[in-house]
C-alpha cells in the first residue's frame, strides 16, 4: 500500500509540524521570517532515498532550511521509495507521542 503524507498536526501537539516526502518550496521561503516563534515549532520530517518522484535532495534541503531556521528537527531518511511506510509511520507515532 502507497501512501503519502502531510500533516500539519496542531491539534495534538501546538506548533509541530511533519512531512513525509513533501519539499519546502523555494517560493515560500522569501515569506518565511527567522525568529522565536519560529523555534517553537517542532519538526519531523521522514524522505525515503529511493524517492523516484521528489529525490533525496528534497528531504535534505527541508532538513537544511529548518536547521538554519533553528526549528527543533527530528530528520529521518528511510530505505523507501515514493510511499509513507510502516517504519515511518511508527516513528511518527512515537515522535507525536513524545509532544504530547
Amino acid at each position: 500500500m502507497r501512501r503519502h503524507a502531510w500533516c500539519c498536526c496542531t491539534a495534538w501537539a501546538p506548533a509541530s509540524w511533519v512531512s513525509s516526502n513533501w519539499p519546502i518550496l523555494p517560493e515560500v521561503l522569501p515569506l518565511v521570517q527567522p525568529g522565536p516563534a519560529l523555534q517553537k515549532v517542532k519538526a519531523f520530517v521522514s524522505h525515503g532515498v529511493l524517492d523516484d518522484k521528489l529525490g533525496i535532495h528534497f528531504g535534505r534541503n527541508a532538513s537544511q532550511v529548518l536547521e538554519s531556521y533553528q526549528v527543533p528537527l527530528d530528520y529521518r531518511e528511510y530505505q523507501a521509495g515514493h510511499a509513507l511506510t510502516m517504519a515511518m509511520a511508527t516513528d511518527f507515532q512515537q515522535w507525536l507521542a513524545a509532544q504530547i
